[in-house]
């Protein structure tokens, strides 16, 4: 019996080490390793999650280096090119709430904290509830400064996010799929889109009968949205007929 489940007992082993080590190379300064890691963590899926929602406590700035011609917001030179991620992940909170974000298909609000300036209020009231940003500040958002409401949005997005935590610890990653495409947040339902139409990140459960029983109807109704990114990303899945996006899945 003990040989029977050593199998199974080492791979469990091997598995967590390899969580650890991806966390590590996460957290560097390295985006060599920072890329590497997130493909990784993404692989892994859910059970990623527990120590990605660790690091949302760990408030500091590790600055990447060998970014090459990534485009994102702590990027110092620009090559016109590139891989654009937007998000401020100089911030280790802020580079976890990325990738749960990408792993949930969730919009906790992570990627409004390095927008322009003009935008940064009604980011904050249009997509926090007051009841939320009482609980941070008790003056009005107008009245912040610029660094002040960037701040407010980082602890905004890491509280949301960990509420939606505690709610479904134990959530599907196909069922967070489906829920992005039915939402009403055109940045999740975009995520969403591209995650099928580009990634070749599998998604357990993602088969060619679970997408057309569950993706299928609301990619259909994407199809007709009035914005135009949106609608264009669920035609393109739609034309494909050989179920392509599947396949570059391993599906």
């Amino acid at each position: 019996m003990l040989v029977l489940l050593a199998g199974p007992f080492i791979q469990t082993i091997l598995c967590q080490a390899n969580l650890d080590q991806a966390i590590k190379n996460f957290e560097s300064n390295d985006w060599v390793l920072v890329s590497e890691a997130r493909t990784t963590l993404e692989e892994a899926g859910m059970d990623a999650l527990p120590a990605l929602f660790s690091l949302l406590k760990e408030d500091k700035i590790v600055k990447l280096t060998n970014t090459g011609d990534l485009i994102y917001p702590g990027a110092v030179r620009f090559y016109g090119h590139g891989e654009i991620i937007d998000y401020d992940i100089d911030q280790l909170p802020v580079r976890a709430g990325w990738l749960i974000e990408k792993i949930t298909f969730q919009n906790f609000g992570f990627s409004y904290i390095h927008d322009l300036e003009i935008n940064l209020v009604n980011h904050i009231k249009y997509h926090f509830s007051s009841s939320e940003i009482e609980q941070f500040i008790s003056k009005p958002v107008n009245s912040l400064s610029i660094d002040e409401q960037r701040e407010l949005i980082k602890d905004l997005s890491v509280y949301n996010a960990q509420n939606w935590w505690k709610d479904n610890a134990s959530a599907d990653r196909l069922d967070c799929l489906e829920s992005a495409l039915s939402s009403k947040d055109d940045k999740r339902q975009v995520d969403a889109l591209q995650y099928l139409r580009t990634s070749t990140v599998p998604v357990e459960g993602l088969t060619k009968e679970a997408y057309n029983k569950k993706l299928l109807p609301q990619i259909k109704k994407l199809a007709g949205d009035q914005t135009k990114r949106i609608s264009e990303q669920a035609k393109y899945i739609l034309n494909d007929k050989t179920y392509e996006f599947l396949k570059i899945k391993g599906l």
